[in-house]
């Protein structure tokens, strides 16, 4: 996930209003303000579903310290940082098929059915036995999570990418 694209592309939203973004220059991607708006909530979904992590990224920097005493003086404000945030595995997702809903239909009916088709040696003359069908089904309702997040002025207007990661990553952690 491309934490700094996100982030560049709420900058020019935030400072080109209505204009287009030349989101990818060397395929010659343009977006207009509604797929900006669009593009960059679902990057946002992505970044919190774990979309595009992989098993092989195993690597974690860690850094630990023990209070403020230990820390040296800070005299900027970009500065790096490096914090402990839960990995989650959604990989699991891919195994299981999407239902796509569409406006008004907040639930649907998941159905398991067994067919009870048997194979059998039948001897000649013999007849094939037949086997009931039986199943059953649950209605399943969509549940809606929030949360909002306070991305500051200064956030964007200072260009503080350093504390736009922290945010989104802090927000992450606490799904």
């Amino acid at each position: 996930m491309d934490l700094e694209r996100i982030f560049d592309l709420a900058l020019y939203m935030q400072d080109n209003p209505g204009e287009d973004y030349n989101f990818d220059k060397k395929k010659g991607v343009i977006l207009n303000r509604k797929q900006q708006a669009i593009v960059l909530h679902k990057s946002i979904q992505a970044f919190f579903q774990g979309v595009g992590c992989k098993q092989e990224e195993k690597d974690v920097a860690i850094q630990a310290f023990t209070g403020s005493s230990a820390l040296p003086q800070l005299t900027k404000d970009v500065f790096t940082v490096t914090q402990a945030v839960p990995q989650y595995d959604t990989l699991w997702q891919a195994a299981f098929r999407g239902i796509p809903l569409k406006k008004g239909q907040l639930e649907w009916e998941v159905t398991d059915v067994s067919s009870g088709f048997a194979i059998e040696l039948v001897p000649e003359g013999g007849k094939a036995k037949f086997y009931g069908i039986s199943g059953a089904s649950e209605s399943v309702k969509i549940y809606k999570y929030g949360a909002g997040m306070g991305i500051t002025w200064e956030t964007i207007e200072g260009r503080k990418l350093y504390k736009f990661v922290d945010q989104m990553m802090q927000a992450r952690a606490r799904k």
